[in-house]
């Protein structure tokens, strides 16, 4: 064979070879891109929850005395309109 030029065939070739020879399916059908089976979870609630859905006003009396427990630290007045 006489090739003539500078060579871009050749580099044309090879490249044409490599992606070629990426396109190969080493894991399997499909790869586990999402979990669907923690997506579509029902989504789990927090300890306290169960304690607000049986007395909402202990539970928001209890989070306005640690506000002004929080505040009283801080240093801070209550905000206006809270």
């Amino acid at each position: 064979m006489n090739f003539q030029g500078n060579g871009m065939g050749r580099i044309w070739g090879a490249l044409a070879l490599a992606s070629l020879a990426a396109c190969g399916d080493m894991v399997g059908d499909y790869p586990e891109l999402m979990p669907t089976d923690r997506l579509l979870a029902e989504p789990a609630l927090p300890g306290h929850a169960t304690d607000a859905g049986r007395d909402p006003a202990a539970a928001g009396n209890a989070l306005d005395a640690r506000g002004r427990s929080l505040a009283a630290r801080a240093g801070a007045a209550p905000a206006a309109g809270d």
